[in-house]
């Protein structure tokens, strides 16, 4: 099987060429525009998942307000990674899985976007209590940015995304005879343990799930490929030594996230285990895909 597999997207793009993504990385139009148009090539007999690792949209709670944003667009502003979503699984053929990793820059995912066999939607009642929480908006403030989401009315609170996506945070899915299981990133200001304590959670939880899936399967090989949204080359690498340690067999470990890492950091890593970096930058900005 092969799957394409990118981190770091940071839609949307007017607010990454406000950063040194756009002057020092080389986040421009022409990127955005060929991810589009690489996603809308892809086809289920070539492709067997999509995979974003981590990091497809902004926190705006770093950003906004911004005077790029008209006021009139002002609440909008909000709901635009909820139509980027809806965006991509349209850009994306139906039939491939869209597969989402929490990153540091997407407190959406566990907030207020929900999946349930393969239905992705936005719970509008704890959306609401997102943006009173981590925006700081009011309750009238809140309601009128969710007043601004077409709903269909037989589900008034909640905004349907799309089918066969599938968000991962310490979970998994089986595709053919592969378990693809995301990670989630470690958020300092939320989690309330270390990194250290954090990282075995997430490990022990891992080898447990892969247990299960292989019982239900009689047995049957269901190879896991681990996806990370983590920062500095020691980590994937720490998961890696952990994992062999306990006899846990996989195909490999995808991360992004660091966009200071160095093409030497990535080089000694992919020669010294199954290490793939999946950041744009480091692939010529372009999707990566890998026969599995």
């Amino acid at each position: 099987m092969k799957i394409a597999i990118i981190s770091d997207l940071h839609f949307p793009k007017n607010i990454s060429q406000q950063t040194i993504l756009y002057s020092e990385s080389g986040y421009t139009d022409a990127f955005y525009e060929s991810i589009e148009e690489q996603i809308k090539k892809f086809q289920p007999n070539n492709i067997g998942a999509f995979i974003i690792d981590g990091d497809f949209y902004w926190d705006y709670k770093e950003f906004a307000p911004l005077p790029i944003i008209p006021p009139k667009n002002q609440w909008n502003f909000y709901n635009m990674f909820i139509f980027q979503l809806v965006a991509m699984r349209q850009w994306l053929h139906s039939e491939i899985p869209l597969i989402l990793i929490e990153g540091n820059h997407d407190p959406w995912f566990e907030t207020c976007v929900y999946s349930k066999n393969g239905d992705a939607f936005v719970n509008l009642t704890h959306y609401a209590d997102f943006l009173i929480v981590h925006y700081k908006l009011t309750e009238f403030q809140a309601n009128k940015v969710i007043e601004l989401l077409p709903r269909n009315s037989s589900h008034k609170n909640r905004f349907e995304i799309g089918s066969n996506m599938h968000l991962l945070r310490n979970s998994g899915i089986l595709i053919q005879n592969f378990y693809i299981y995301g990670f989630p990133y470690h958020n300092k200001e939320l989690d309330n343990t270390t990194w250290k304590e954090h990282r075995e959670t997430m490990i022990e939880i891992f080898l447990k799930k892969v247990a299960q899936i292989q019982k239900k399967r009689h047995n049957k090989s269901a190879m896991p490929i681990l996806v990370c949204h983590h920062g500095q080359p020691k980590t994937p690498k720490i998961f890696f030594e952990q994992l062999n340690g306990k006899k846990q067999d996989i195909i490999g470990i995808f991360w992004g996230h660091w966009h200071g890492v160095s093409d030497e950091d990535v080089a000694k890593l992919r020669i010294s285990g199954k290490f793939y970096n999946v950041m744009p930058e480091k692939n010529g900005w372009n999707i990566p895909i890998f026969e599995i």
